[in-house]
């Protein structure tokens, strides 16, 4: 219906520590469905300490904002896939 628009998500948990890895705490069935549809996603929690008004579309100076699209979402989901095979002892939760 609005092709040209990017869809964006507030999360207060960590891109790369609680969502995108499989073995994260925010990680379920639906989350690389989920991360696919998404074109800017705005992470971490907001930290009263570290608010910012000058800052654009985030709160506190700790948030990221991160442009994700299938490519890059796809890209860095290979990266920790491989980092995570080719770890010695590594086991992670299904």
């Amino acid at each position: 219906m609005f092709p040209k628009k990017t869809i964006w998500c507030y999360t207060g948990y960590a891109y790369d520590k609680d969502i995108l890895p499989s073995d994260g705490k925010k990680h379920c069935a639906f989350t690389e469905q989920f991360l696919s549809c998404i074109g800017v996603l705005v992470d971490g929690s907001f930290i009263e300490e570290l608010k910012d008004i000058s800052l654009q579309f985030r709160g506190s100076r700790n948030q990221r904002i991160l442009h994700l699209n299938k490519f890059s979402y796809k890209l860095i989901t290979a990266r920790i896939h491989s980092l995570l095979l080719f770890t010695p002892n590594f086991s992670y939760m299904c």
